[in-house]
């Protein structure tokens, strides 16, 4: 320990003291950051025009042929989604709610075949548009195959689709 000359101050460091960052922190700030601009890139992007509704309808296909709701929850509207299953309608629903109605009827298929059908941009305004898939599936732990027809509803909204409607339909007239 080097002696102080008399009269310079010592610095004392106590609770609240700040020190600059050592060189581990600077490099998980840094860490830090390019995770955060990676998942930037997975959030869901501002989509105009028809082709724009093309491309949000694809990637809700993909999310609910993968039945990875997390990635769905991101594109649907915080203004509130009405999710209709089991002849059972429920509206205004938060995406974490909306989530929660979806996940116990995909957990009772399996993954099954998607076929994408139309793509339509109704116009209007708000601007609204809808899709819908067929989904040919196996109920868990049966062999009764079921045909569903998924009509999603979207609206324009801050400069990009949301999706606020999502309708699982018996295809086949079944009570399902």
């Amino acid at each position: 320990m080097r002696a102080r000359p008399a009269g310079e101050a010592r610095t004392v460091r106590g609770r609240g003291a700040r020190r600059a960052p050592s060189g581990r922190h600077r490099r998980a700030a840094r860490g830090l950051g390019v995770v955060l601009v990676a998942l930037g890139a997975l959030l869901p992007r501002p989509l105009a025009g028809q082709s724009g509704l093309e491309g949000m309808a694809a990637a809700v296909q993909r999310a609910v042929a993968a039945q990875d709701l997390d990635a769905l929850r991101g594109r649907l509207s915080t203004a509130g989604v009405l999710v209709h299953v089991h002849g059972q309608s429920h509206a205004g629903l938060a995406p974490h709610q909306a989530v929660a109605a979806l996940r116990d009827f995909f957990r009772a298929h399996e993954v099954g075949t998607f076929r994408p059908g139309r793509v339509v941009d109704s116009g209007g305004e708000p601007r609204r548009g809808f899709a819908e898939v067929e989904w040919d599936t196996v109920v868990r732990g049966t062999s009764e195959a079921v045909r569903y027809r998924l009509f999603t509803g979207f609206a324009f909204r801050e400069d990009r689709w949301w999706v606020d409607e999502l309708r699982v339909l018996p295809a086949n007239g079944s009570s399902r």
